[in-house]
């Protein structure tokens, strides 16, 4: 390894490490996907309804309705612009852990905590402020004729179905798919063996070298 002045900064150069292990490999792989997905999720209410051609609907779609509420409406651009950041965060520091970069494994675990905490108050908020304004407009739905003709059999069960759905699907899905990977991120970045890819000497390598002693 290079000798570096106490004068200069630390410059974030790998260092003499191996190539990365696989479970960093995985880590990376994980958080791409993520990532991805999350800036899926931010860009799909836009893209989605045009691509749909949801606009056209919006002054008889019950659902589409929902949307003219401003609590439901500022919820939904917020939630957008954070999956954005948080998405693209998440791929930028993915991408930095198969470099083995110690600003990678810093982001990555500070995007995650992130993520985990805007997960709890997306279950908070979608339970406490969302379900209650959207209810009217999925029971106007499923009274609709466009759901009774797309459900000709048993029609009922689907309605128990659909408002199980829309109650609790959210909620599910964070506490079944998302928390599992934001908890194992996590826990393989804390990983003695995985941090000390990072930061090899033990301390952080933003540390400047030690001052040389006065003889």
């Amino acid at each position: 390894m290079t000798e570096q002045s106490p004068d200069q900064p630390f410059q974030d150069e790998p260092l003499d490490r191996a190539g990365a292990t696989p479970l960093v490999i995985i880590l990376g792989v994980v958080g791409i996907l993520s990532g991805l997905f999350l800036f899926c999720t931010g860009l799909w209410p836009v893209v989605g309804s045009q691509l749909s051609g949801f606009p056209q609907q919006q002054q008889t779609h019950p659902l589409a309705e929902s949307q003219k509420d401003p609590v439901i409406r500022t919820i939904t651009h917020v939630s957008c612009a954070i999956s954005l950041l948080l998405g693209i965060t998440l791929i930028v520091s993915s991408i930095g852990l198969f470099k083995l970069r110690a600003w990678a494994w810093k982001l990555s675990l500070g995007t995650v905590v992130a993520l985990m905490i805007y997960s709890i108050i997306s279950i908070v908020v979608g339970q406490m402020v969302v379900v209650p304004r959207m209810e009217p407009y999925v029971e106007e739905y499923l009274a609709s004729e466009e759901f009774q003709r797309q459900m000709v059999k048993a029609p009922q069960e689907m309605e128990r179905y659909m408002r199980l759905i829309f109650k609790w699907g959210g909620t599910a899905f964070q506490g079944c798919c998302c928390f599992p990977y934001q908890i194992m991120i996590i826990v393989g970045l804390l990983v003695p063996g995985t941090r000390k890819q990072f930061f090899p000497t033990g301390g952080e390598p933003t540390d400047f070298p030690p001052a040389p002693t006065e003889p």
